[in-house]
């Protein structure tokens, strides 16, 4: 009974043995025909410098581009930061799609871009750019069963966009992204959107100051000797920080100057410091406007000359009516003054004689009075202020109406 039992554990070892050789065998083979070698892809008489012509015809290259974020838009240096979902797409039948390959695509080594012919394109406008590689490099590449290889990476990228900021900051701008082939004429490559998807936008883009309104791509004819795309993207300024932050401070500063009107002129020390910290308010407050360094006059440039020169005025205004008040106030008490002590002298030097003097003072005639002396008699402090009342508050009113119907609408 003892050597039965050996004899069967034994054999029971032998089978468990050749179980497991087996098992290990099947997935050792298993996994050997899944390894993909660049030999499988490239034969080797492939030559990777020269372009796949389609027909003898050049090579056709599919492009596309998603936005998927604007990092910034930098209007002193005139430049916009994408983030760039992008992908190329071009037959290559002199490639090999693995027989033994149950899918319908193949992803290959990043490695063997050096091996296969690749598109060398590149954005004319850019200024600089990298691929993302947070954890890994954000690109890969596909080859399709019918020899179709699409290539796609994430980059980030600064374009060089020419901004015209004469309605700043109601102002639209549009930024190129312009796509060029670097060393393969157009008889070699040609360069096209995708039909289904060219140019989109990412769904959750959200920018503090500017709104994308469109997106639009097509050709662009910068070199004819070269395939070239366009692609734009239009932005409109949201206006609302700087009518919270400018116009609306601004226009209450211009108001709060003219409150001076209504104050007496002798009240010298309550209408001066009113004036003088309406000027230094605004003028403050123009340079805190983010205004762009540019050398032409933008909108905001005029709001804000328009609002100091109003404040400025009610300065004069003030200057000027002061200067009459003060002049009419001399002058009453001087002629008072010296009647009084020529109606002295007279009655002491003509005791008898000084009524028939007094008589024929009452009953001359006074002189014509000129033309311009009568006008500008009316020219009194108390007119001047109740004229301004009305006409600073009309003409500020009237000049943003003009400033709003002109820019915000264009």
């Amino acid at each position: 009974m003892g050597d039965e039992l050996e004899n069967s554990i034994f054999e029971d070892n032998e089978i468990d043995l050749d179980v497991s050789t087996n098992f290990e065998e099947t997935v050792d083979n298993s996994f050997s025909w899944k390894e993909l070698r660049i030999e499988d892809i490239v034969p080797a008489e492939y030559d990777g410098l020269r372009t796949p012509k389609i027909r003898n015809g050049p090579a056709e290259v599919s492009m596309t581009i998603v936005i998927m974020n604007v990092r910034n838009v930098d209007v002193s240096e005139m430049s916009i930061r994408f983030d760039l979902m992008m992908t190329k797409r071009w037959i290559d039948e002199r490639l090999l799609f693995p027989v033994l390959a149950d899918e319908d695509k193949v992803v290959l080594d990043l490695d063997w871009r050096k091996r296969i012919w690749m598109p060398d394109i590149f954005f004319e406008n850019s200024i600089e750019g990298h691929v993302q590689d947070m954890i890994i490099p954000n690109m890969y590449i596909w080859l399709f069963k019918n020899k179709t290889i699409q290539f796609t990476a994430r980059i980030s990228i600064e374009f060089s966009c020419h901004m015209d900021l004469r309605l700043f900051p109601h102002d639209t701008q549009e930024c190129d992204m312009i796509v060029m082939s670097l060393a393969h004429t157009a008889d070699e490559m040609q360069l096209v959107w995708d039909k289904d998807k060219n140019i989109t936008q990412g769904e959750h883009i959200v920018l503090p100051q500017f709104e994308i309104i469109k997106v639009s791509s097509g050709d662009c004819k910068k070199d004819v000797r070269f395939s070239c795309l366009k692609g734009s993207v239009m932005m409109t300024r949201r206006s609302g920080y700087y009518i919270t932050n400018v116009y609306i401070p601004t226009s209450l500063i211009v108001f709060m100057s003219m409150l001076s009107f209504w104050i007496p002129p002798d009240a010298v020390p309550a209408r001066v410091t009113l004036g003088v910290t309406s000027l230094l308010t605004i003028v403050t407050k123009q340079y805190q406007a983010s205004l762009p360094n540019v050398s032409y006059i933008v909108a905001l440039n005029i709001w804000l000359s328009a609002c100091i020169g109003f404040v400025f005025v009610s300065l004069l205004e003030y200057a000027t009516v002061i200067a009459l008040h003060t002049r009419l106030k001399k002058s009453s008490k001087i002629d008072v003054s010296t009647i009084n002590e020529q109606v002295k002298v007279i009655h002491k030097v003509y005791p008898r004689e000084s009524r028939s003097i007094r008589n024929g003072w009452t009953n001359r005639k006074p002189k014509k009075e000129k033309f311009w002396t009568k006008h500008l008699a009316k020219f009194t402090p108390e007119n001047i202020d109740y004229a301004s009342r009305i006409l600073f508050p009309c003409v500020f009113v009237s000049q943003c109406s003009i400033y709003w119907a002109i820019y915000y609408h264009n």
